[in-house]
């Protein structure tokens, strides 16, 4: 087989790996960012830190921009980090709302445009020197609240830094990987398309370089003219070097890239059961939201235990044949349309499914746990199983907690009388939680991805 067609066939191979496995992890990653990134943003705002930024940035986006990175005053850092932090956060929601993860889409240009956008911040190694005004900004922020008196703060923002860090080098090893595709599709399309209508005597590098930018803007009209791919392609198809220059661009193309089951130490099953324990480490938060949840509901039932209302049991008890039943109606937003949506939940039938999963999860925190034991004993399909129905148990939880939490709020402060025991700490404890353990599951799902991947491809997987 020629080099035009070997090429051909190493680029189709690569890019049908990207867009089956790359693509989805990429977007994965992205959301993943956006959510860790959100939870810092609100923690700094709690501390006072940075403040709702005055200008909102409402303007329409149309393309991922950049906060500015230049300097400022001292007096001027809140004021700057509050409006840099919250111009970063609405592009990082345009890219994962309006952003097509996909390899059409994704050219070289917008790669570029990825890549400064979660480099912006140096997650993986914030600094007090040397790096731009905004990570030195954040360090400090940062130090401030780990060397503070709240334990959980200083946790969260610990964690959350971290994942970030992880997050941030999983994205640029993907967009490495698809920049480097595209560079090759965009070499293999001039070689195609502008090669064949050079001259045959053209000798030299030079000549044959000033022959391709004059011909350039009408044979590849639109298309952006990049000298040190050019530069490639000559020396890769002209050059004495030229048979090495190639084997070596089909050995990187052939070369699987990103693999996360084998970037990581552990193996796949270590990874899916990391995924449980990220999970069950919201158990005791659960357990105070139970706690909690008791008093608040006490505080409006002894508001409500006036004569009517003790009519009311009487005959509920005498004509229903058991106890009084207490309904709510509480409202969440619902994430998958931005619109707010009404639930009435009976609230012994929660109160009783919250101390269940708090008493689960704490046993799966227990390594010598029974439960723990005989999770350890499952095998994989089933380990999957059980994290994927209490992963979702657990989303729908907190939804209902943030409902019952906002109708606490309300509903005793009308009271005027009575202690509010707010519930947003514990909330932003068990979301960390569903961050992590979804990673963590993600992760292993890409490994096995993965190998059918390159068993399509005809790629003997290696044994992780």
């Amino acid at each position: 087989m020629n080099w035009p067609d070997r090429l051909q066939k190493a680029v189709s191979a690569r890019g049908a790996l990207l867009e089956g496995r790359e693509m989805p992890r990429l977007k994965q990653q992205f959301e993943i960012y956006l959510a860790a990134y959100q939870n810092i943003f609100k923690l700094f705002l709690k501390k006072g830190l940075i403040q709702e930024d005055p200008y909102g940035y409402d303007e329409k986006i149309s393309e991922v921009t950049l906060p500015s990175s230049s300097e400022f005053q001292e007096s001027e850092k809140q004021n700057q980090m509050s409006q840099r932090l919250s111009f970063l956060q609405t592009q990082i929601e345009f890219l994962n709302t309006y952003y097509q993860f996909s390899l059409d889409f994704l050219d070289l240009k917008r790669i570029k445009k990825m890549s400064d956008l979660i480099d912006f911040i140096y997650w993986d190694h914030l600094s007090g020197a040397g790096a731009n005004v905004v990570s030195r900004s954040l360090n400090e922020y940062v130090g401030r609240i780990k060397l503070g008196t709240d334990s959980l703060s200083s946790q969260i923002v610990h964690e959350t830094v971290a994942l970030l860090g992880k997050t941030t080098s999983q994205i640029k090893s993907i967009l490495k990987a698809m920049a480097d595709y595209q560079r090759e599709c965009h070499k293999l399309e001039v070689r195609k398309i502008v090669l064949p209508r050079l001259e045959a005597g053209l000798a030299d590098q030079e000549s044959r370089l000033k022959a391709i930018r004059e011909l350039f803007p009408t044979l590849m009209e639109g298309s952006p003219f990049y000298p040190e791919l050019i530069q490639e392609i000559l020396a890769e198809d002209f050059s004495p070097d030229g048979p090495v220059l190639r084997e070596d661009v089909l050995r990187k193309l052939q070369t699987a890239s990103g693999k996360p089951a084998q970037a990581e130490k552990a193996s796949r099953r270590e990874m899916l059961l990391q995924a449980v324990r990220f999970m069950a480490s919201s158990g005791f938060q659960l357990q105070d939201v139970v706690n909690k949840m008791e008093d608040n509901h006490l505080v409006l039932q002894s508001s409500r235990t006036g004569f009517l209302e003790r009519l009311r049991r009487f005959f509920k008890r005498l004509f229903g044949g058991g106890a009084v039943h207490e309904m709510y109606e509480i409202e969440y937003m619902d994430s998958a349309s931005s619109m707010t949506r009404a639930e009435t939940v009976h609230y012994l039938v929660f109160i009783e499914e919250l101390s269940r999963k708090a008493k689960l999860f704490t046993a799966l925190t227990d390594r010598n746990s029974s439960t723990t034991r005989k999770l350890m004993a499952a095998s994989d399909p089933e380990i999957l199983k059980f994290l994927d129905r209490n992963l979702e148990s657990l989303s729908a939880l907190h939804r209902r907690i943030t409902g019952f939490n906002d109708h606490f709020r309300k509903e005793i402060a009308k009271l005027k009388q009575g202690k509010y025991r707010g519930l947003k700490v514990e909330l932003s404890s068990i979301k960390n939680c569903l961050i992590k353990a979804r990673h963590a599951r993600y992760e292993y799902s890409a490994g096995l991805e993965e190998q059918e991947e390159m068993k399509k491809l005809g790629i003997k997987p290696e044994e992780s």
